[in-house]
């Protein structure tokens, strides 16, 4: 019958280690349920289960639900060594917060610390229940993001801690299980680990041997693992070299790791007793991450440990890892059946996208503004291989050429005054395996240009200030409003840039060449806006005869001031208040509309209309208020008095006053006065 062990930590990730570390130890006769602190505890664990607790806060906090408190373990940790490397740089006696989801742990971490002989700073313990604490401060801590601690000046996330050998022996004995404890060498299992209980730590080394030890570590280590002892012979693997290097676990206990890997730099290791870390090997046809370190224990010599990993497993891991540092920011939102449109030439244009996602070729997306050129980028982003890689969209128009330069490559400590600490990841970095967007790619100065150009043929990038070359693989689509092929002509854009570019060219219609999309469209942003109202066929009409300039943005923005009309029909009059509409209107209307479709404002532009009026009214109040309005102002308080008007017409009326001289529009921030003129017409109104 299975074992109940309920583990009670802080961190899902860290009380998952301590998890799989039992597993492998115990197998899988064992049932363990993870209870994550702050989190609701369904029901009250049974009286035979083991109940494993982070810290004594914990225990207080589940105490409710636990029906048998002789069955408690306070958990003790070791640190894992791989982890420390880090520490070991800082100088001596520098102030250093060590840190802890509570005091409990954060003294643990410290004492752990201590014992594996980092204690060559001044070290204080601290839990994260005062931010300040932090500020401008080295960090230590164990399982913690480094965004938790936002405001430390450096954070030093060691590896996530593992159960010490006592912990694993009361839980042995606890579990009737003292056979594998004598089976197995639990202090050698875990040699990547500092441990503090020196006692026991020599008591397990002298009850087990190396060879049966060191299975428990290949299960927990990620990736194929082979150790040999001083005379080159393998003592033990895990079972997946089979994937690697075609051979079966068994087959290669007791032979010669220098003869069956002769890729792997077993010699050099036991000779030199020096690591070799991280080096990039060719082992049947793949590229591997060859890593492999010498074994010591107590001064002696054991021989030689290696961990190999693809390549590509690794990429995909620092994928993930850039995800974690970047948060949630560069993602698509958009696919294909996000843009709307069923006319011809959108359907072609969409058609085209989608054939152009299953490449990797560069694309530059051309059209008018407003015209929907990210979403398109984002919908083959989507459609890609690329997809469950970043989307790192830059605007080359909206940023400064001193910034645009960093910002795309990059740039290492002390590489200009104000660089941050530590350096920065550039935009083709971030991009990997994914999309880089640039926007107005026209805007982009030619010295940038020629460096973007030679990143696009190496697939290299040098940050600013370093020396190390970096290889990236983004695909970029850009993106322009402009004619690049006439500003090649120009200078102004360089030519083989502009042919690198538009490998895939793709141009997005403007609306007024798929005007049988505009009521779709209309349709769709009044449903996202939650309001209920229609147009009149004549206004209908009218929004299809319009040349539409600023494209679908521009009819968005119209449809949001409709929304905020409040009329439930939208007719002629209401589209006559929008300046560009109503100046493309046609004088020669059909003889069928009738007088209430026709615009208020199609008249003399020298007569004074009742919003003309109401802004005069405003103006005065104003000054006699000692207010200057402008034009912002006048918007907002003519919505506080329930009358909608946007900026652009209260320009157009305010032109018009002082046309008739009745007020003065300052060019600074003194907004617009009426003047004397102004004042004596309202007064010969009223009277």
């Amino acid at each position: 019958m299975a074992k109940n062990i309920i583990i009670a930590g802080y961190r899902r990730q860290v009380i998952q280690v301590f998890s799989d570390q039992l597993q492998s130890i115990f197998g899988s006769d064992i049932d363990i349920k993870l209870v994550v602190t702050g989190t609701p505890v369904p029901e009250k664990f049974g009286k035979d289960s083991i109940v494993m607790v982070q810290s004594y806060d914990i225990f207080n906090e589940i105490r409710a639900n636990i029906a048998n408190e002789d069955n408690i373990i306070f958990i003790r940790t070791a640190l894992q060594t791989a982890g420390l490397g880090p520490i070991g740089k800082l100088e001596r006696g520098c102030p250093v917060i060590v840190a802890g989801d509570s005091m409990e742990t954060a003294l643990e971490l410290l004492k752990a610390l201590m014992e594996s002989g980092a204690n060559h700073f001044n070290m204080q313990p601290a839990d994260l229940s005062d931010m300040e604490v932090f500020r401008d401060k080295t960090v230590i801590t164990s399982g913690i993001p480094r965004e938790e601690i936002p405001d430390a000046r450096m954070v030093i996330n060691i590896r996530e801690p593992v159960l010490d050998t006592v912990t694993i022996l009361d839980m042995g004995v606890r579990l009737e299980r003292e056979d594998i404890l004598v089976s197995k060498n639990i202090r050698k299992d875990f040699i990547e680990f500092q441990s503090p209980n020196k006692g026991t730590a020599w008591s397990l080394e002298h009850a087990n041997s190396l060879n049966s030890s060191v299975k428990i570590l290949l299960e927990v280590i990620d990736g194929t693992v082979i150790s040999v002892d001083q005379t080159g012979l393998v003592r033990n693997c895990n079972d997946r070299i089979e994937s690697i290097f075609g051979i079966k676990q068994g087959e290669a206990l007791g032979k010669s790791g220098v003869t069956l890997f002769p890729e792997i730099p077993f010699r050099e290791v036991i000779n030199g007793k020096s690591p070799v870390i991280e080096s990039l090997k060719k082992i049947n046809g793949e590229n591997m991450v060859v890593t492999v370190k010498p074994i010591f224990n107590s001064g002696k010599h054991y021989g030689a440990i290696a961990v190999i990993k693809r390549f590509h497993d690794e990429e995909v891991r620092q994928h993930k890892l850039r995800t974690l540092l970047m948060g949630k920011g560069y993602r698509a939102k958009y696919s294909f059946d996000d843009i709307i449109g069923e006319s011809r030439a959108m359907t072609q244009c969409k058609n085209i996208a989608q054939r152009m996602a299953a490449s990797n070729s560069s694309i530059l997306i051309t059209g008018e503004t407003g015209t929907g050129k990210e979403m398109f980028a984002q919908a083959i982003h989507n459609a890609s291989e690329r997809k469950p890689y970043q989307f790192v969209a830059l605007n080359c128009g909206a940023i400064p050429e001193s910034l645009l330069e960093s910002e795309l490559f990059g740039y290492e400590e002390g590489a200009f005054t104000g660089a941050r600490k530590g350096g920065k990841l550039g935009f083709f970095e971030l991009a990997h395996k994914g999309t880089l967007f640039l926007d107005e790619i026209s805007e982009m100065s030619t010295s940038l240009q020629k460096r973007l150009l030679r990143v696009l043929q190496e697939r290299e990038v040098t940050r600013l200030g370093g020396s190390s070359v970096i290889h990236v693989d983004a695909r970029v689509i850009a993106a322009t409003n402009r004619d690049l092929r006439a500003l090649t002509r120009t200078g102004a854009f360089r030519e083989d840039l502009y042919y690198r570019l538009s490998v895939l060219p793709l141009k997005v219609p403007a609306l007024r060449e798929r005007t049988e999309d505009i009521r779709i469209l209309a349709a769709a942003f009044r449903n996202e806006l939650g309001k209920k109202f229609d147009l009149t066929e004549v206004a209908w009409r009218e929004l299809e005869r319009y040349s539409w300039p600023g494209n679908v943005r521009e009819l968005r923005n119209y449809m949001e001031y409709f929304a905020n009309l409040t009329h439930s029909v939208i007719g002629i009059n209401e589209l006559s208040q929008i300046v560009p509409l109503y100046a493309s209107f046609t004088v020669d209307r059909p003889e069928n509309i009738s007088e209430q479709e026709r615009p208020v404002n199609a008249v003399n532009p020298e007569q004074t209309d009742d919003q003309s009026i109401f802004v005069l009214r405003l103006l005065k109040e104003g000054l006699e208020k000692r207010h200057r309005l402008g034009r912002r102002s006048i918007s907002l308080l003519a919505k506080d008095q329930g009358v909608f008007l946007g900026e652009q017409e209260i320009r157009r009326i305010l032109k018009t006053l002082e046309k008739q001289g009745l007020v003065v529009i300052n060019q600074t921030k003194a907004g617009t006065v009426i003047t004397s003129r102004g004042m004596a017409f309202l007064s010969n109104r009223k009277s």
